[in-house]
């Protein structure tokens, strides 16, 4: 029982700093967009945010691989606040049910201030889909 307690709370951890790397993605993203940027952002307001990349290596015995993919999430604006905007991670709507049910991250709730990191707001949702996750696996 201890060790599904730590894994929890590592599981939560890793959550948070999921948060904080999108935040730290984002803002150069702003910073690009020029006019988008200093426009004042509506409830209903969806942005795919996509990455994607390619991989090759070839070893000294001439053996050679590549891979490339595509990442993707959707960040929705849910609300606006004095200091802040409240938003929304989720995955493209695309997704299959099956990649859902093994992306327990998804959705994430957070307030974005206009100054400072991103603060999680669904965090007992998330514990909740982490145990089923973990229960699962």
């Amino acid at each position: 029982m201890e060790n599904f307690k730590e894994c929890r709370v590592h599981i939560i951890s890793t959550a948070m700093l999921f948060t904080s790397i999108i935040s730290g993605l984002l803002l150069p993203a702003y910073d690009a967009c020029g006019e988008t940027a200093r426009s004042t952002p509506k409830v209903g307001e969806e942005y795919e945010i996509s990455r994607r990349y390619e991989t090759s290596q070839q070893s000294s015995s001439g053996s050679s691989g590549s891979s490339s993919g595509k990442d993707a999430f959707l960040e929705r604006v849910i609300g606006l606040r004095e200091g802040g905007l409240e938003l929304e991670y989720d995955l493209p709507k695309d997704t299959r049910p099956e990649d859902s049910a093994r992306n327990w991250q998804f959705p994430v709730r957070v307030f974005k201030p206009s100054r400072g990191p991103m603060q999680l707001r669904n965090r007992p949702e998330l514990e909740a889909r982490v145990e089923a996750w973990l229960k699962a696996a």
